[in-house]
């Protein structure tokens, strides 16, 4: 069966929203690194990237996240003890000792506290451009995020996606996050849709483009930063770049 038959087309993208459709500039990793290099650290790019990896990881449902969430974890949401002790996760794996970082932890939390007073809520580059593409081609547009939190009311409308979107799925309401396969496959079921014919997009490797590729989703990583060069996936750097992924998957035709 060829990848541009009716039963195994692309027909609609899910998006995850944090990191991929939005983001903050500057961006948390860009503060995290200026808040260390402003107190003298200097290390190698092999040693960032290391660091990178294991947040991938971390956000990916990984027990070292659901035992920072179980123990910190209040109804409003994480508390400030869950951010001191995730920044001493970080600095770990940078190589400073367990009591180093977490006598260094707090005054990190507060450095980018302070960076982030001023930072700016916004899409990233081409995401409404990428959208519209999508939508004038027949694709049908939804996003699933991992949010612990419903979203605010009117926060896409304010970003500029709402319009573009047919439907929004928030792993707080559905009960499940991802990379488990029910998040995914709720949102293909309420859709109509056979995993195949759906693509997810998303900026967390373990999570967005291994959960979506084991509950047989396509999938494709932005990596803006190449992170994971190895990776066999589809990679793009920007939303711009992803129209033709989806054009060679669909033999160049339209989905309508």
């Amino acid at each position: 069966m060829s990848a541009s038959s009716p039963s195994s087309a692309v027909h609609a993208v899910l998006f995850d929203l944090d990191g991929t459709l939005r983001e903050t500039e500057p961006t948390p990793r860009q503060v995290f690194r200026r808040v260390l290099e402003g107190w003298g650290v200097r290390l190698p790019l092999t040693a960032w990237r290391t660091l990178w990896r294991w947040e991938h990881a971390f956000w990916a449902e990984s027990p070292q996240l659901k035992a920072l969430e179980a123990r910190y974890r209040t109804p409003e949401g994480r508390d400030i003890a869950f951010w001191h002790a995730y920044q001493a996760l970080k600095l770990q794996q940078l190589g400073f000792g367990p009591a180093q970082a977490t006598a260094l932890a707090p005054a990190v939390v507060a450095s980018m506290r302070q960076h982030f007073e001023a930072a700016e809520d916004r899409l990233r580059p081409a995401a409404r451009r990428a959208l519209e593409h999508l939508r004038a081609h027949g694709y049908r547009l939804g996003v699933l995020t991992n949010r612990r939190v419903p979203l605010p009311e009117g926060y896409l409308h304010d970003l500029g996606l709402a319009d573009l979107l047919d439907d929004v799925w928030v792993a707080v309401d559905l009960g499940v996050w991802k990379p488990h396969a029910e998040a995914f496959l709720r949102p293909l079921r309420e859709w109509g849709l056979a995993p195949e014919q759906v693509v997810y997009v998303g900026d967390n490797y373990y999570a967005d483009v291994q959960g979506a590729r084991q509950a047989g989703l396509r999938a494709v990583l932005i990596a803006p930063d190449d992170v994971f060069p190895e990776v066999p996936e589809p990679r793009v750097r920007c939303l711009d770049e992803l129209p033709a992924v989806l054009a060679r998957w669909n033999g160049g035709r339209r989905t309508s």
